[in-house]
């Protein structure tokens, strides 16, 4: 039973370990693509460095997406009883 257990947390420490990248020559992790016109804050020097950082903290997209939902249904909520704007 333990010997299951100590299997499956190492292939589960293996799944947030992006090792497997670190050598490949088809550029995966990242687009080498240009942008013509791009913003000052959508730059990104380091495109590796940023993907692994995103990679290994996946688990915040879920909790910024949840803190989103609560945010718009609070919006939602307090403007439902508000008088609309008369735009003509």
């Amino acid at each position: 039973m333990i010997d299951a257990l100590n299997t499956i947390y190492y292939h589960l420490k293996q799944i947030n370990e992006f090792e497997v990248y670190a050598n490949n020559s088809t550029h995966s992790l990242h687009n080498n693509y240009v942008y013509k016109f791009a913003l000052p804050f959508e730059r990104i020097d380091d495109h590796i460095g940023s993907t692994l950082l995103l990679q290994r903290n996946w688990h915040h997209s879920i909790t910024i997406s949840i803190v989103y939902f609560i945010l718009i249904k609070f919006i939602q909520k307090k403007m439902y009883h508000r008088e609309p704007f008369n735009l003509r």
